[in-house]
């Protein structure tokens, strides 16, 4: 079957579940999706309806019952967990802030699964730090400490850091939680700013 170019995520007839107290609870049933390069899309529903168990299966963390996740084609489970790293990035809905990283570190930390053994960036990892705090436009917070930011500030940097990690998706789990209606507005059309401008080809992950 030829790769769609432009298919940056598919998930076909997926089936999603737990298991509590040896008894199986489906969550997703049959579940066709396809996410494409250069698309901004927002999961919405109420609680209990499965959002968060396929954010889960998205990252791996919950394989599906039936049914395939594929990322470029490419079976998530398939792909060992630094593969993985550098092609899905993610901002969860609760973050943890080392009040006294600097924003330039907490970014750079997108940088860690193309790190070799002794950590050190080199030049291209440095460029794509660079250039995610120009996208999210915090370039001037670069030495502040995450303690002294306003929750936006520390918002943009989060996202920043997945933008570090050149990845092909980024998932943002309830991405403007805790935040003013201003913050909200303001994260959200970076959001889509960001990918009218960095997703607008299509991946291409080689061989």
């Amino acid at each position: 079957m030829a790769i769609d170019p432009h298919s940056a995520l598919e998930g076909r007839g997926l089936t999603l579940g737990y298991t509590q107290g040896g008894r199986r609870k489906e969550i997703l049933q049959d579940l066709h999706f396809q996410l494409l390069t250069g698309e901004f899309t927002c999961l919405l529903g109420p609680n209990g309806v499965g959002k968060s168990s396929l954010v889960k299966s998205i990252l791996g963390e919950l394989l599906p019952w039936k049914g395939d996740m594929l990322l470029h084609g490419k079976a998530l489970q398939s792909l060992d967990i630094q593969e993985r790293a550098k092609r899905i990035a993610v901002v969860l809905a609760q973050s943890v802030y080392p009040g006294y990283m600097t924003v330039g570190q907490l970014v750079a930390l997108g940088r860690t699964p193309y790190l070799s053994w002794g950590g050190k960036l080199q030049e291209e990892d440095r460029k794509k730090v660079h250039q995610a705090m120009e996208d999210t436009r915090i370039s001037h917070l670069k030495d502040e400490r995450l303690n002294e930011l306003s929750d936006g500030q520390r918002q943009k940097a989060m996202i920043a850091r997945a933008l570090a990690q050149d990845g092909a998706v980024l998932v943002l789990d309830e991405p403007t939680a805790h935040l003013d209606l201003v913050n909200r507005l303001e994260i959200m059309y970076l959001l889509r700013e960001i990918t009218r401008t960095l997703w607008r080809r299509p991946i291409d992950f080689g061989s």
